[in-house]
């Protein structure tokens, strides 16, 4: 039986939707005990494992990435396609959820008045670098929040955008240099340099744990490129079968006896394992679950409106705490991100798609011409 990761994660029907909407579902559970509190250190498990739920899902989120942009990246005769789907996917779905946060605050979060609010211009910064990403993101609007315990902050989630396009662009630009320097040999090549952006990353990562200037780029980097070396390495990696499952359950334990020990055990620990286990989780096992593929890709609506609306649920209900404001909050970004995914997301996906399609009918049509 065929065991490798290469054969395992071909097609499309794996469990990364299920997955993603999981990992967006534990940011909102964390960010839920920070806005209801107003302590950035009240998400669950941070004092134990120096990590939150939060925190472990953008890994998650950086590990995916990581692994299917390289394979994107590899099948485009060019970088021009690779960038134009990393756009497509992230930009129409924040650009409209951008606008209803700045009309609703606007109107209903804000101590300026509507004239003020939307002359100020922090409301344009606001929508510029969130729109952009290109100088970071923008966290505040003005007036907005004010009197919430976790004061000002309108969408405390865009600014991991911002470190995802800096490594969108980076893999780019080094598989371009790789096949503009040795195109024979850029395939091999790439499989070293991202392994070693990887060790590089994660060793370094590792080195800053505790510190309070540490880099969170280097340790989303981390996770993104061992996220595209294991798509590099995909044909030697053997997670099919018992095998896999022997190494998941290693793993698994693994992270436990590491989490039992000190937080510093067990980020070295999990930063070995849990790439493992989540490839394993997105592309062993099979069943009824499989079927949330066909109703969508949700994850990335309820990542970018989870914030604005629980600070509008805190607003409106003062006195929700974490677990009301999880439930009450949930089912408003959900019936969102559905919309999100519905209307914008997917659409905009569909475009792209049948751009391609008739560039290649083009091309084809050229070449049989010129036969």
């Amino acid at each position: 039986m065929t065991t490798s990761l290469d054969h395992l994660a071909r097609g499309r029907d794996n469990n990364l939707n299920l997955i993603r909407i999981v990992a967006a579902a534990m940011v909102l559970v964390s960010h839920s005990f920070v806005i209801a509190s107003g302590n950035p250190h009240a998400e669950p498990w941070d004092a134990v494992l120096g990590r939150s739920p939060g925190g472990m899902a953008v890994d998650i989120f950086f590990v995916i990435s990581g692994f299917l942009v390289t394979g994107s990246l590899v099948k485009q005769a060019s970088i021009w396609p690779y960038l134009m789907a990393r756009a497509v996917r992230i930009y129409p779905g924040l650009w409209v959820a951008l606008l209803l946060t700045v009309l609703v605050v606007g109107w209903c979060a804000t101590s300026a008045s509507p004239a003020a609010f939307f002359t100020d211009p922090q409301t344009w910064r606001y929508l510029l670098r969130n729109g952009t990403m290109v100088l970071g993101a923008e966290a505040v609007l003005p007036g907005a929040f004010e009197a919430q315990p976790f004061a000002g902050v309108v969408n405390g989630s865009l600014w991991t955008l911002r470190h995802e396009l800096r490594l969108y662009l980076l893999l780019a630009l080094a598989w371009w240099l790789l096949q503009r320097w040795a195109p024979a040999r850029a395939l091999a090549r790439l499989r070293w340099l991202v392994t070693l952006a990887a060790v590089g990353l994660s060793a370094l990562a590792l080195w800053q744990l505790g510190a309070s200037d540490r880099s969170d780029l280097v340790r989303m980097g981390g996770m993104f490129f061992t996220g595209a070396a294991l798509h590099a390495w995909r044909h030697q990696v053997q997670l099919g079968g018992p095998r896999g499952l022997l190494i998941v359950a290693v793993a698994l334990l693994a992270m436990v006896a590491g989490a039992a020990v000190s937080p510093r055990v067990f980020e070295p620990v999990y930063r070995l394992a849990m790439p493992l286990v989540v490839c394993w989780m997105a592309f062993v096992p099979a069943g009824p679950w499989r079927a949330w593929n066909r109703l969508g890709d949700y994850s990335y609506g309820v990542y970018i409106y989870a914030f604005p609306v629980q600070q509008l649920c805190l607003l409106a209900w003062p006195g929700l705490g974490p677990w009301g404001l999880t439930g009450v909050a949930g089912v408003i970004t959900l019936a969102l991100a559905v919309a999100s995914w519905h209307a914008v997301e997917s659409p905009a996906l569909a475009w792209l798609h049948r751009r391609r399609q008739r560039r290649q009918a083009a091309a084809a049509a050229a070449l049989s011409a010129a036969g």
